[in-house]
């Protein structure tokens, strides 16, 4: 068992070994695509292109998909994008450990994997920059990205749920990039990046 400090307050973490989490995940996560969008963006027209969808849904809402489409494979869980711990709203240990646990239970044949939340802009690329890193893939389009906000909680506790050593002092430099990319965005007029991405 674990304990990290966050405000001052200690929270314990049942930490799993990355390796050991990785090794039982059964699909590839080189080719796996990484989809963001906001639960009303997503719809069926949507999925056509792809061969074996999974989904994780961040919202008391469902978006306009048919549930059999995905068989088993989704999560849905609700939290709001909040950072106070202390909040029975914010993200948990056991969410965090809910989304590890879904990911381990997905079939080799997953080809994409789409996360959504209301906006599609915070709790969202959170999850995925999590996912990205745990599979060791770089997670910089999300905090380089202007139009996303990602939340640090939710990252910070994913990281921890699959067993990445991560401070929160690690989880703020992240914020601090994304924050500088919005600036920069602001000042050019101008970003390369899109609105929800295709990671």
């Amino acid at each position: 068992m674990n304990v990290f400090t966050y405000n001052n307050e200690k929270t314990e973490l049942n930490l799993k070994n990355p390796d050991e989490v990785s090794l039982r995940l059964k699909f590839n996560t080189e080719k796996l695509k990484i989809h963001i969008y906001p639960v009303k963006g997503l719809s069926e027209s949507m999925l056509a292109d792809t061969i074996f969808p999974a989904l994780i849904v961040c919202s008391s809402r469902w978006p306009r998909l048919n549930k059999a489409r995905f068989s088993d494979n989704f999560c849905a869980l609700h939290f709001q994008d909040i950072i106070d711990i202390k909040d029975d709203d914010a993200f948990h240990t056991a969410q965090a450990e809910m989304i590890r646990d879904f990911l381990i239970g997905l079939p080799e044949e997953i080809s994409d994997l789409f996360i959504c939340c209301d906006g599609g802009d915070a709790r969202s690329p959170s999850i995925a920059a999590a996912i990205m890193r745990f599979i060791g893939r770089s997670e910089e389009k999300v905090w380089n990205n202007p139009f996303y906000t990602p939340n640090i909680l939710v990252y910070f506790r994913l990281c921890c749920a699959f067993g990445i050593q991560i401070s929160w002092e690690d989880a703020l430099a992240k914020k601090k990039q994304n924050d500088l990319a919005y600036r920069n965005a602001q000042e050019n007029g101008e970003t390369s990046y899109e609105r929800w991405e295709l990671l």
